[in-house]
């Protein structure tokens, strides 16, 4: 086995989702999809450059070998190849991302409590506003000050419905509220 097999076997072995005690195969989260095609990415530029540079196998002197590359282009298809990877790469980062947001926005839509919302937005670090990007838990914290009447709602992003899910919400809870007080009110038969 070769060094370069060997270093590919470590290489493999290290972003690996298969664990070694039993065959079941087990699926990566985002996060760890994202990370280890990051990973392979590199790896492959990696390879691509230490074969560029073991490829003088026949002991070239250094301006032959330097000449041979120039005439190839070998270096300029190598960057090539690396900047289709690093895009390849981007853009499954950037459809995995938007997976996750459209997954997020279809799942707003279905909530129909406070505890529900609250949960949805633990699934996300946060939300992109038309300017500002506000954390999930500054999300939350508006959120309690809209339901208290501390704030308008106004003050929260409508980015994927969210404002308008946080008004159904709150004049829902106001419904509930009024049917309560209103059962409280009549007289027991």
């Amino acid at each position: 086995m070769t060094t370069f097999e060997q270093e590919n076997n470590k290489e493999n072995n290290k972003t690996s989702y298969v664990p070694q005690e039993n065959n079941e195969q087990q699926i990566p989260s985002q996060e760890e999809f994202l990370n280890w095609l990051e990973d392979q990415g590199n790896l492959f530029k990696k390879e691509t450059q230490d074969e560029l540079t073991n490829a003088n196998f026949v002991d070239l002197d250094k301006p032959v070998f330097e000449q041979i590359k120039n005439e190839t282009g070998i270096e300029k298809n190598l960057d090539s190849l690396n900047q289709e990877v690093e895009k390849v790469v981007e853009d499954v980062k950037q459809e995995v991302e938007k997976k996750k947001k459209n997954s997020f926005s279809e799942k707003l839509q279905q909530v129909e409590s406070f505890l529900d919302l609250y949960k949805e937005l633990n699934t996300v670090e946060g939300v992109q506003g038309s300017h500002t990007f506000y954390s999930s838990e500054e999300l939350k914290k508006a959120i309690e000050l809209v339901r208290d009447g501390t704030i308008d709602s106004s003050y929260i992003t409508n980015t994927f419905g969210l404002r308008d899910k946080v008004n159904e919400l709150k004049n829902q809870e106001k419904g509930e509220k009024f049917v309560l007080n209103t059962k409280e009110l009549s007289p027991e038969m």
